[in-house]
């Protein structure tokens, strides 16, 4: 029987997108990796997929779930386990950092390990079909809602109102994976603070101007400032 690796941080999807480094190393060190999530959450099992890394839904049977109300770390022979949802109560610093930091390794790099096959259909059918896009045209894309539903709030970003608007709207149809095309082609952006920062990561963007908005009033980025590469202008 391999050994098990049980991570705790089932929400937050930019959470599970920046934890895929913690996940590959663990996966090294010869572990089954187990990574339950919410239930509506559990597409990314559909774009996300490594060998010895298993998603569940908290509603689903998996190995050592008992374990899943602790916050101390457990380590034996065959199982480990990880509250990294809980790594802020452990640790000072940022709230994103720190999650490394509890589980002794460096987050620079993360990028290099988070990688999702993409689904072009439904790229493309959200972009011609449902937003009504064209190759070529200019469009500002807005995201000002963040959390996981039904807990979400939003905020007021600013954007170039010369430029069609695209406001991101996540439902039963696309995942915020399927977005990817319309960011990719977008001439500016402008969103708030959330698991988009993650996703444009990967992306080759055409944007001239990219610009973030902090989630917090007033604003401020220190949990996420040494996180990302994008050239984003931090909006004070």
């Amino acid at each position: 029987m391999s050994k098990v690796c049980l991570i705790n941080q089932p929400v937050g999807l930019g959470d599970i997108f920046f934890l895929q480094k913690f996940v590959d190393i663990k996966i090294q060190e010869g572990f089954r990796v187990i990574f339950p999530v919410a239930d509506n959450l559990i597409f990314v099992k559909d774009y996300i997929s490594k060998p010895n890394l298993e998603f569940y839904t908290l509603n689903e049977s998996f190995d050592y779930k008992q374990y899943m109300g602790s916050s101390e770390i457990i380590k034996e022979p065959e199982f480990e386990y990880y509250p990294i949802r809980f790594a802020d109560q452990h640790l000072p610093g940022s709230c994103m950092e720190v999650k490394y930091s509890l589980v002794g390794h460096d987050f620079n790099g993360w990028q290099n390990h988070f990688v999702w096959e993409r689904n072009l259909e439904k790229e493309n059918i959200l972009y011609y079909d449902f937003l009504g896009l064209k190759d070529d045209e200019d469009y500002v894309v807005v995201s000002n809602t963040w959390g996981t539903p039904p807990h979400t709030a939003s905020k007021p970003v600013p954007y170039n109102k010369t430029y069609k608007v695209v406001k991101v709207e996540i439902t039963n149809n696309f995942t915020p994976f399927d977005w990817a095309k319309v960011f990719e082609n977008a001439k500016e952006i402008s969103i708030v603070d959330t698991s988009f920062n993650y996703i444009l990561e990967k992306l080759k963007l055409k944007a001239d101007k990219m610009f973030l908005t902090s989630r917090f009033t007033p604003p401020n980025f220190y949990h996420i400032i040494n996180l990302f590469k994008q050239n984003w202008i931090y909006l004070q």
